[in-house]
């Protein structure tokens, strides 16, 4: 799933190359499917977005925020000006935390999205009853030109797809630079079992050794 559709042909050879890299020094790679794997995102970004509209309803300036005065101030126009710093992916997601929650829809997505989660460890923890690691493409496609996607936020949640595997299951993962395509970089993600973060970190460190990129001049 974290190699199917949609990803980049470039991605995709990097992956291979990285595996093979990783089979030449005594490493047995077979692939294993993790179905829940294409709910992720969702169930992610449903969770997140809960827990942070949570959070950030604290958000009133008494407690924390900048310091502006609270006199000649109405409540609804004070707490507006006290979070009118918040970004847009900032605001998008209280929105969302706000909404999901709420009566008539917890039970349709917030606790549908725990489930996702549930399940998808349960997943995964049947995988490292077989194997070490598990290794995928940190994102499935190159990276996106500055800007280009900034009124596209579902494409820039979508390449999440895999890196929020570990932040779902709990299971440490490192990403580490691996090749370009066209200039643009290339990342390869281990993941570990759980307490396994040594063995994650012998991992990538001896696959970061085969590894010989150019410097990207700043």
């Amino acid at each position: 799933e974290m190699i199917g559709e949609g990803i980049d042909p470039a991605v995709l050879n990097a992956t291979k190359e990285a595996i093979s890299k990783l089979e030449k020094l005594g490493a047995i790679c077979e692939e294993v499917s993790l179905d829940m794997v294409k709910y992720s995102v969702a169930a992610y970004y449903t969770i997140t977005a809960t827990e942070a509209g949570s959070n950030l309803a604290r958000y009133d300036n008494l407690r924390y925020g900048y310091d502006f005065p609270v006199e000649g101030y109405e409540f609804n126009s004070y707490i507006s000006k006290a979070r009118r710093k918040f970004g847009p992916e900032v605001t998008r997601r209280m929105i969302l935390g706000g909404f999901v929650p709420s009566a008539g829809h917890a039970g349709k997505y917030f606790l549908k999205a725990l489930k996702v989660k549930n399940k998808l460890t349960k997943e995964v923890n049947e995988a490292f009853k077989k194997f070490d690691l598990l290794i995928s493409p940190t994102v499935p496609v190159l990276p996106f030109k500055i800007g280009e996607k900034i009124d596209d936020p579902i494409s820039l949640f979508l390449v999440d797809i895999n890196t929020v595997t570990a932040n779902l299951t709990g299971k440490p993962a490192i990403s580490i630079p691996f090749s370009h395509s066209n200039g643009l970089p290339i990342g390869i993600q281990l993941f570990a079992d759980s307490n396994h973060d040594k063995l994650l970190l012998q991992a990538a460190y001896a696959l970061e050794q085969t590894v010989s990129l150019p410097e990207v001049p700043i």
